[in-house]
């Protein structure tokens, strides 16, 4: 974008032209002067109109800064771009790459590719702010897919939005760069071409792009850095090694605030009058509204239901509802047996919780609701173990409840992350309110152990191992 582009764009938006601010007039600003070339008109530096100047053997092109923006330059950076599989819901898996930008609070997946994948989510309104650029994305999807490196065999779930556009340029690493003395004895997988990022991975996902471990040349050499996804080469290369599209500024925050479960949204005060008025006709149709169509994870968990239930005996089985067929569980035991030792110390501190707490277990095995693992089943690829601690209630004293983990987390994930939530089946209070009032007498009941008592797929059993030793504290948990 050119100076006259720009002078177009401040008159046509209405900004400020000493800070490209919106939210006040030139007069009232405070900002420093141009100061580019010695220039002291009262502009900012971006909208400084360079005198012409006799031409060159080469001459740089005009910059243009977006949310990630591409402009050329004489200095030849490396972004730090690794190549990835990325993996739907389905399996189905693709091979492309991934920027890491540490200075990004989101991760961002281009819309072609989560289609590709058949990753959908619930929709959600999307702010990008970059560098003096703000994105709306209005119908913006929260997708969850598996990623890992290349060269990796380690699967990784993350979160992601869906954008039309990363606006992301492609860069090239020749393999001359692994000539260099640090680089020499690093992967060929480091080296690519023309690689164009269908994935920017943010600093919610923290532990995948952080740097774990360096190679370090000379100043103006290029650098490795290793993360969970592979060794990255980045930084400062001779022209002839590398071939980008320009340089790119990323700084991306999104209207979902520092993270997709903490919802900060940055509308404008009419979208902001919108929200309310759509919940005041939210409330007003309220036991009269048409159900949501379900999304795609819904429905996948229903089919699931649908496929695995069954009855057995007195009793129904169902399988678990996974959100990828070919799952692989990471390293659970360590976890669960550190959770063991805690219950383990308060119950030498307390007889009655002792007492209490092991009275739980023997009546999870006396009826058939927990039984003694099998060998296959501790290898199984599914295999995860749930720790498990007692919840009193301050109402029914002498009453003690085991409660299973499964949001407790080895390595990163919990069992949680790997399944899908399914449809919200739970009757609403309103409408619940209205049936009371239709006849005299209203019943309430209660399923004794209700949840003990739906038996699990004997394939997703694994899943659900956990420790237990008793007073046999020489011995290991079993």
């Amino acid at each position: 974008m050119g100076s006259d582009d720009r002078w177009k764009w401040v008159r046509e938006d209405g900004v400020c032209f000493k800070c490209l601010s919106s939210k006040h007039r030139r007069i009232r600003c405070k900002a420093k002067k141009c100061g580019v070339d010695g220039c002291n008109a009262p502009h900012h530096a971006l909208l400084h109109t360079r005198k012409a100047r006799t031409p060159a053997a080469s001459v740089k092109p005009d910059e243009t800064v977006l949310v990630a923006s591409s402009v050329s330059s004489s200095a030849s950076v490396l972004l730090k771009v690794c190549p990835i599989t990325v993996r739907g819901p389905r399996g189905k898996e693709v091979n492309t790459y991934a920027l890491l930008d540490e200075g990004s609070t989101i991760s961002l997946i281009d819309d072609d590719l989560a289609r590709e994948l058949g990753a959908e989510g619930p929709i959600k309104p999307l702010n990008i702010k970059g560098v003096g650029n703000s994105q709306r994305e209005a119908n913006r999807r929260l997708v969850n897919i598996g990623i890992r490196g290349k060269t990796r065999s380690e699967m990784f779930n993350i979160n992601a939005r869906t954008i039309t556009d990363l606006k992301i340029g492609s860069q090239s690493v020749s393999r001359e760069c692994l000539r260099l003395k640090h680089l020499r004895d690093l992967p060929s997988s480091v080296c690519y071409d023309d690689a164009k990022p269908r994935l920017l991975l943010g600093a919610d996902n923290w532990h995948l792009i952080i740097t774990r471990a360096l190679r370090i040349g000379r100043r103006r050499q290029p650098i490795a850095a290793r993360t969970l996804l592979g060794w990255v080469i980045q930084g400062t290369v001779p022209r002839l090694t590398c071939r980008e599209d320009g340089e790119t500024v990323l700084h991306i925050e999104s209207a979902s605030g520092r993270s997709d479960r903490d919802i900060r949204t940055f509308a404008s005060r009419d979208e902001e009058l919108t929200e309310l008025l759509k919940r005041q006709y939210e409330i007003d149709s309220i036991g009269i509204s048409l159900k949501s169509r379900p999304r795609r994870d819904e429905e996948r968990a229903v089919d699931i239901f649908q496929r695995t239930v069954k009855k057995v005996g007195e009793q129904y089985q169902v399988g678990l509802p996974w959100k990828d067929d070919n799952v692989r569980m990471p390293p659970s035991y360590e976890m669960a047996a550190r959770r063991l030792r805690t219950i383990e110390r308060k119950m030498d501190q307390s007889p009655e919780f002792r007492d209490a707490y092991t009275a739980q277990i023997d009546n999870l095995l006396a009826k058939g609701y927990a039984r003694e693992a099998e060998g296959t089943e501790r290898e199984d690829p599914k295999s995860w173990y749930l720790p498990h601690f007692a919840v009193r209630n301050p109402n029914k004293p002498g009453k003690t409840r085991l409660v299973f983990d499964a949001a407790a987390r080895a390595s990163g994930r919990c069992l949680n992350d790997y399944l899908l939530d399914g449809p919200d089946l739970l009757r609403n209070l309103p409408g619940i309110l209205f049936r009371f009032r239709e006849n005299e007498i209203a019943v309430s009941a209660d399923i004794r152990e209700m949840f003990l008592r739906v038996k699990i797929d004997r394939r997703d059993q694994p899943a659900q191992l956990f420790l237990w030793r008793g007073d046999e504290r020489h011995s290991p948990p079993r």
